[in-house]
């Protein structure tokens, strides 16, 4: 696969009149990844700017043969799992949004080693609108940008919420699980938890931490020391999760750390690493 590209000039529309490789479209992602993380407070232009594009690829990877094999090759490249069947015009691929994996495959940036860094802020908030918008005929950035400008979906005790916000919950109504419990059920994450610096990080088999629609788990944990918790396993994916970890934020937040922003390495001065394999689907 041929890694270059000449992308400095050209945008997600003009590539996708003659999509022919995938990595013009991912230069262009990690640059605006790049404007993402580098502008929190201007998030929201930015962000309807991505998640636009982002359809815009997943419509044109899923007509051609050649972009669905490049996407794979790229994914074993940069150690991104793909799940099985993968199918980014079905709404769930193995339990899971298939705009997930592809949210995190081509927003990022690589690091000073070369490795891709997935952005944790945008696989945590694009996914569910990305999965609204698909579905929309439009199929080129002007139409989709119109369809998201116009977007607006009832939050309840009389909020509207418009763009991103209305994708997602559109999204949700249709494609999450019943929550369980009786008590009051919030929309949406307060988009303020994306940037919360995780306090600890570990690794577990993913069907041991069921997350939902957002990416988000809960997980229980034991205390094993002062000082000290273990984690044990995760909670099913329908539970309550949205109403629990924004009631935890609230109860926490005055006492929380930022995420720092994660320094972005132009893709045209790391060297590109060529897969010689190819990840299965």
């Amino acid at each position: 696969m041929d890694n270059s590209s000449n992308s400095g000039s050209m945008s997600v529309a003009e590539w996708a009149k003659a999509p022919e490789s995938i990595m013009p479209a991912a230069d262009i992602l990690s640059r605006q990844s790049g404007v993402l993380e580098s502008h929190l407070k201007q998030v929201n232009m930015t962000s309807s700017q991505i998640i636009i594009n982002l359809v815009v690829m997943a419509k044109k990877i899923m007509e051609s043969d050649d972009l669905s094999k490049e996407m794979v090759e790229l994914a074993t490249t940069r150690k991104i799992t793909l799940p099985k069947g993968f199918d980014l015009s079905k709404p769930t691929v193995d339990g899971v949004n298939p705009m997930l994996p592809f949210t995190r495959l081509f927003v990022g940036s690589t690091d000073a080693t070369g490795e891709w860094v997935p952005n944790e802020y945008s696989f945590k908030n694009f996914p569910g609108a990305m999965r609204h918008l698909y579905k929309s005929a439009e199929a080129d950035v002007h139409g989709l940008t119109t369809v998201l400008e116009n977007l607006t979906a009832d939050a309840g005790k009389g909020k509207v919420v418009r763009g991103i916000e209305a994708a997602k919950l559109k999204d949700r109504a249709v494609n999450a699980k019943p929550r369980k419990g009786n008590g009051a059920v919030r929309n949406y994450i307060p988009l303020a938890v994306s940037k919360v610096k995780p306090v600890a990080v570990f690794t577990a088999p993913p069907e041991l931490v069921p997350v939902n629609e957002d990416g988000y788990a809960l997980v229980t944990v034991v205390q094993v020391g002062p000082g000290k918790y273990g984690f044990c396993f995760g909670t099913a994916e329908n539970a309550d999760i949205t109403s629990l970890i924004a009631d935890g934020y609230e109860f926490h937040k005055e006492r929380l750390a930022a995420a720092k922003a994660q320094v972005t390495v132009s893709m045209d001065k790391v060297a590109s690493k060529k897969s010689t394999s190819t990840a299965a689907v």
